[in-house]
């Protein structure tokens, strides 16, 4: 259970801005800040993230689902679960949301993440009122705000790709492997498979789909993955 002293309060001030008394609330630790504090209780699992080096918790099938899309998609550098609870004032009212994730972005940007099976504003106007009110601010802060469904996290073909793509983001990366791949690919992009033909090692297909896991690689996975997906070398930062 968290408790007062687990969490540091970040005051945030918004000078023009509607907003009053705003603040960020994290565990001083480090670990997710909703789970265990009594408004959900449970842990339903823990995803085993290479790219974070560690697991991190999801609630819901969805939340897992869209957790394989921030694992693969080369623009995603980190994630995090329920990292922090953004409280505030408005109109008189106290208001407080805590995202489901917040992804960290290659160009050193932050997306907040909030994942439902279904939504419909009009069902729940309160609800709407305070997601509407935590785009704003975060959108004050610099950071963007996407509200991800079901029927967006599943869709075809993108989703089996993802699917298989982080089924191997264990897969073996050899040295050999990845000083081919950036030789390769250091003119510009080549087809999936091309790229697999040419590559040395006993599992091509599932090293290359590991690479892109990796930040090595970007993978395209728009159309699914097929013989023809472009593969792109990521270039490391400066």
């Amino acid at each position: 259970m968290t408790r007062p002293e687990d969490i540091r309060t970040i005051s945030i001030p918004l000078p023009g801005s509607r907003f009053a008394d705003v603040e960020v609330r994290r565990r001083q630790d480090g670990r997710n800040v909703r789970l265990g504090n009594g408004r959900r209780s449970r842990t339903v699992g823990r995803y085993f993230s290479i790219k974070n080096g560690g697991g991190q918790p999801w609630e819901s099938r969805p939340e897992l689902f869209d957790l394989y899309h921030a694992e693969v998609d080369g623009a995603v550098v980190s994630f995090r679960t329920q990292p922090e609870t953004l409280a505030w004032r408005c109109e008189g009212r106290a208001w407080q949301y805590t995202p489901d994730r917040i992804d960290v972005l290659e160009d050193g940007s932050h997306r907040v993440v909030e994942i439902k099976d279904e939504y419909d504003a009009e069902r729940d106007p309160t609800y709407a009122t305070k997601l509407d009110q935590a785009r704003e601010i975060y959108g004050l802060l610099g950071r963007t705000f996407t509200l991800r469904a079901s029927a967006d996290i599943l869709a075809e073909p993108v989703f089996s790709a993802v699917e298989e793509a982080q089924a191997y983001r264990r897969a073996v990366v050899t040295t050999q492997q990845a000083v081919h791949v950036r030789e390769r690919l250091e003119k510009g992009p080549v087809p999936f498979i091309d790229l697999m033909e040419s590559l040395p090692g006993v599992h091509p297909r599932e090293s290359i789909i590991a690479m892109g896991v990796r930040r090595i690689i970007r993978l395209d996975y728009s159309a699914g993955l097929t013989p023809e997906t472009p593969v792109r070398l990521i270039e490391s930062p400066n």
